[in-house]
């Protein structure tokens, strides 16, 4: 992994551990070379995220030299890896900024 690397951002759709329907997500965002790549890493840091939950640290950065953590992960839900969606991250300029704002 470089700094070059472009942005992704991995959104999870969730359920509650005891049912299937969706009912949330749980969204990443971090560096990667690919889309599979972003996927394996958001993953890595969440499985970080949740055994460091269970021995009551701060997650650390996950695995395999990768930047990617996550927090507020819930153990009473599931994530449905398999319906992961996966696109860039595109920070928005200051003009884009404005125009949100004059719009909502």
């Amino acid at each position: 992994m470089n700094s070059s690397e472009p942005m992704y951002i991995v959104d999870v759709p969730s359920s509650r551990s005891t049912d299937t329907h969706v009912d949330g997500s749980h969204v990443f965002v971090g560096p990667a070379a690919t889309a599979y790549e972003a996927v394996d890493a958001a993953r890595d840091a969440y499985e970080a995220a949740l055994e460091a939950s269970v021995r009551e640290e701060a997650p650390s950065p996950s695995p395999r030299g990768r930047r990617w953590t996550a927090r507020a992960t819930r153990t009473d839900r599931t994530l449905l890896w398999d319906r992961a969606e996966v696109r860039p991250h595109v920070p928005l300029g200051i003009q884009e900024l404005r125009a949100l704002q004059r719009a909502g």
